[in-house]
């Protein structure tokens, strides 16, 4: 089973992936449902929640496409 715990590195990029793309918490927060205070916690590495990684990438992902 693949672990929803992501690496400090895999982190960085993440979040560097949405200030380029000028992605905000709050939008990832809006889209997967959540506050932006558990966005915050889980790119801190404080918190896990593998939906919030999968919406930022999803984000992301849509952002690269346009």
């Amino acid at each position: 089973m693949k672990s929803t715990q992501l690496t400090a590195g895999q982190i960085a990029r993440l979040r560097g992936d949405l200030q380029r793309h000028g992605i905000k918490q709050c939008d990832v927060a809006t889209a997967a449902g959540v506050t932006k205070h558990m966005v915050c916690h889980v790119l801190a590495r404080r918190a896990v929640s593998r939906n919030v990684v999968d919406t930022a990438r999803r984000l992301i992902a849509e952002a690269k496409a346009t």
